[in-house]
């Protein structure tokens, strides 16, 4: 059973160094629950969606989102691009339809070569997708009444 694991480790292991950069969000810090929706609320300023460098990844990469026409999101890069850490705002347009709405934002990174020398070979594209979900925020409570306790 432990060279089972071993075995498993060393796999992991081999085929992390694989991945330059992970796709992430903050329903799935770790890049390792891709299938777990990023939840935005309308109105609201939006959440990130971050393509970074594995631990001590030197590489720049280049991001590219699809251009899709969404009527529910709006997907934009934030940040400089190409560079090694690349940030894309996905911001509510509207508000849901019933308690709230979905939909995938997809795109891809690949490595620019850069900085040379540095084995940056991840050069062809590298497709991710991210489910969204658009929930109505939360109403802001500004006077209880004191009976009650409602607005």
């Amino acid at each position: 059973m432990k060279s089972i694991a071993n075995f498993l480790f060393i796999l992991f292991v081999s085929s992390a160094s694989l991945l330059a950069h992970n796709v992430v969000w903050f329903e799935n810090p770790a890049g390792f629950t891709p299938n777990r929706p990023m939840e935005v609320d309308y109105p609201g300023p939006g959440e990130l969606i971050i393509v970074q460098p594995v631990t001590g990844e030197p590489c720049t990469v280049q991001v590219n989102m699809d251009t899709q026409v969404l009527s529910l999101v709006k997907v934009e890069i934030i940040t400089t691009n190409p560079a090694v850490e690349v940030q894309i705002r996905v911001t509510a347009l509207r508000a849901p339809v019933g308690e709230f709405e979905s939909v995938t934002v997809t795109g891809e990174w690949h490595a620019t070569g850069f900085p040379a020398g540095q084995d940056c070979t991840a050069v062809t594209p590298n497709l991710f997708s991210v489910p969204v979900r658009v929930y109505p925020a939360e109403p802001e409570i500004d006077n209880l009444s004191q009976l009650s306790g409602h607005p």
